[in-house]
């Protein structure tokens, strides 16, 4: 989804379409999914993975993880 119609589907919601709505915390949802299966293949591929892109891979991903919780 783009950005343009991540905003559309925001004014939607706004105006009430439960179907927007919906379809946004779908989306959410499957980025959380996305997130939490890279990570896991991060911590799997470890000794494969230079050292230092791991980390930083990890801390990307983790700190887009604790933004999502806010």
């Amino acid at each position: 989804m783009s950005k343009e119609e991540f905003i559309a589907k925001l004014q939607m919601v706004y105006v009430g379409d439960r179907n927007a709505f919906n379809e946004l915390v779908q989306v959410y949802d499957n980025l959380l999914q996305k997130n939490s299966k890279a990570i896991e293949k991060l911590y799997c591929w470890g000794e494969a993975l230079n050292p230092d892109f791991q980390k930083e891979m990890l801390f990307i991903l983790k700190e887009e993880e604790l933004g999502n919780e806010k």
